[in-house]
């Protein structure tokens, strides 16, 4: 597997937690939507020029399906867990494997000596 994949996937994957995360916190927070953008931003900047949602709320409206659905990525040469991730529920909610990615990227990122 390409190297370049497998960050690629990591990038999505992390920019379509943070959107998921900034969508259902939308209400609550008011820089969510600028999260929400940027992660747009994010997304596209780790596909090919005219390949994933044109805008942030196609995105959003693709969070409950699978990545390896509409990201346009190897996901044969990655672990399938990654391409099987669905962010949100039909209902708007992080999903529970988001949310067991989410904590685990914070427990990497905090975890050891903080």
């Amino acid at each position: 597997m390409p190297v370049s994949h497998h960050v690629a996937a990591r990038r999505i994957i992390t920019a379509a937690l943070r959107a998921g995360a900034a969508w259902i916190n939308r209400v609550e927070e008011p820089r969510a939507w600028r999260e929400l953008s940027r992660m747009h931003g994010v997304l596209l900047s780790s596909l090919p020029v005219g390949a994933g949602p044109s805008t942030p709320a196609e995105m959003i409206g693709l969070l409950p399906v699978r990545l390896r659905e509409w990201v346009p990525l190897a996901w044969d040469e990655l672990p399938s867990a990654m391409g099987d991730l669905v962010v949100l529920t039909d209902n708007g909610e992080l999903t529970e494997d988001a949310f067991e990615a989410g904590m685990n990227y914070l427990e990497a990122l905090y975890g050891g000596d903080g």
